[in-house]
């Protein structure tokens, strides 16, 4: 069975992978040998196919040193057979929640939480493997280099067609290849994801857009009644009138007032990069809901990159402007049951780009400077009354969680990473400036101090909600 976070040990072997084949060192020899420039040539030409290297002048060198050949290349060889396991096992799991869980689950999570939250760290977890392993040099060398060798000792190796043929050649155009396996099913696939989507909505609205949604809310705000410091913070996520505040919750259920505001904000992030992930791999959401649109637009807006693994990131709108060259010609019938202004989804996420790279850096300023001013009140009140830490623990929880995805989002979008830079067409509307944060080291200190002193108090804490709970 797969873990219900996904693959991280996947990733991880491949970013050792990735890390060894960028390196200078000697690792594999058989991939820097000048002596096999040709061959290594005649492999990648003929890939997926093996390629007849035995007329080769360099041929029987090659064979004298298979075995070594093969011996230093099966780890990674067998990580990609590993590889095309899992993401048959991976893609056939989530292709059984899509068919089980009851079509209104899927836009009430409170019916059915854990396996639409499972769902949405599943589907994330494998669009960024796909994104990841795209991004691994070599990754055909090494299958076609272990396979030839196998075969220049007498032998062959079984699994070489099917992982040479099948998943490795996904990872050329990842987006692409997940797009084909979400969009293949039509409406079945798009329909559910659209009612995800469309359900993180009211989540969407307070953690994207600056810091308005927060403080229209006083989320964060923990001196709003002194009589009211001692209770247990328990704020839904959708005020309990059910009443909204902007056309983004229009479409929320009212059930979802039952959901609590400081949990669900643990989980921003992620919800919001499931959301832009769905609609990389899924287009036929922005179609299937108008709340899903709204909402895609809003994560996709609120970023240039988003979190692939540890130092990676997947540059969202040259993703986005290239699935809007290709994906109208190649889905002509489904595009023409699309309403008319999705139709040329070429402007779209232009447009979608152009504000992103004018606003987004501006937003998330905007945000740190509020976070700031709320880890700074509530760090002297905690330091004043240790007491607090119990019954606010939810509330300095997502606090911290919050800004320390700020100081995580700074990074990731630091003008020193290609893959966070947007498009050179969209260059005159960058500004260096908003993407650099001088005060970020005081920023994320703050942050981890009052996370420490919730750790502190964890013995408190515990025994606060223990009691609580049981009335």
């Amino acid at each position: 069975g797969l873990p219900p976070t996904g693959c991280e040990g996947l990733m991880t072997r491949a970013a050792r992978l990735a890390r060894t084949l960028r390196s200078d060192e000697k690792t594999f020899t058989s991939l820097k040998n000048p002596e096999y420039k040709g061959i290594r040539s005649k492999l990648t030409k003929a890939f997926p196919e093996l390629a007849d290297i035995s007329r080769d002048p360099k041929f029987e060198i090659f064979k004298s040193n298979a075995a070594a050949t093969v011996s230093e290349l099966r780890v990674a060889y067998e990580f990609f057979n590993d590889v095309a396991k899992h993401c048959a096992a991976h893609s056939e799991l989530l292709r059984a929640y899509l068919a089980s869980i009851p079509a209104p689950a899927w836009g009430s999570p409170e019916t059915c939480r854990e396996p639409t939250r499972t769902f949405a760290t599943l589907f994330s977890a494998y669009c960024r493997l796909y994104a990841f392993l795209g991004m691994i040099e070599d990754r055909k060398l090494v299958c076609a280099t272990y396979a030839a060798a196998s075969a220049a000792r007498g032998g062959s190796e079984p699994t070489f067609a099917k992982v040479a043929g099948g998943c490795l050649r996904f990872f050329d155009e990842p987006v692409k290849s997940l797009v084909e396996q979400f969009s293949s099913s039509g409406k079945d696939a798009a329909a559910p994801l659209a009612a995800l989507v469309a359900s993180f909505a009211p989540l969407v609205q307070l953690c994207t857009g600056g810091a308005k949604g927060l403080l229209r809310r006083n989320a964060l705000t923990v001196i709003e009644d002194n009589l009211a410091l001692g209770a247990p913070t328990l704020t839904p996520l959708v005020p309990p009138s059910g009443g909204s505040t902007t056309q983004l919750v229009a479409g929320a259920s009212s059930a979802a007032a039952c959901r609590t505001l400081h949990v669900e904000l643990l989980d921003a992030r992620e919800a919001c990069d499931f959301c832009v992930l769905a609609t990389l791999a899924c287009p036929g959401i922005l179609a299937a809901s108008p709340t899903a649109l709204a909402v895609a637009k809003s994560c996709c807006c609120d970023a240039l990159a988003i979190r692939v693994f540890r130092g990676t990131s997947l540059n969202v709108h040259s993703e986005l402007e290239a699935l809007g060259k290709w994906f109208p010609s190649a889905k002509k019938d489904l595009i023409k049951t699309w309403p008319k202004e999705l139709k040329n989804l070429t402007k779209l996420f232009k447009d979608w780009s152009k504000e992103a790279v004018k606003e987004a850096g501006l937003m998330h300023r905007e945000r740190r400077a509020y976070l700031a001013g709320e880890l700074e009140i509530l760090d002297g009140l905690v330091a004043a009354c240790p007491a607090l830490c119990a019954p606010k623990a939810p509330l300095i929880a997502a606090v911290v969680a919050l800004s320390l995805d700020e100081a995580a989002w700074i990074l990731r979008h630091a003008p020193s990473n290609p893959s966070a830079l947007p498009p050179k067409h969209r260059l005159k509307h960058y500004t260096h400036e908003h993407y650099d944060e001088p005060r970020l080291a005081p920023f994320a200190g703050a942050a981890c101090k009052l996370g420490e002193r919730l750790r502190r108090a964890q013995a408190t804490v515990s025994a606060y909600y223990a009691e609580f709970l049981a009335g």
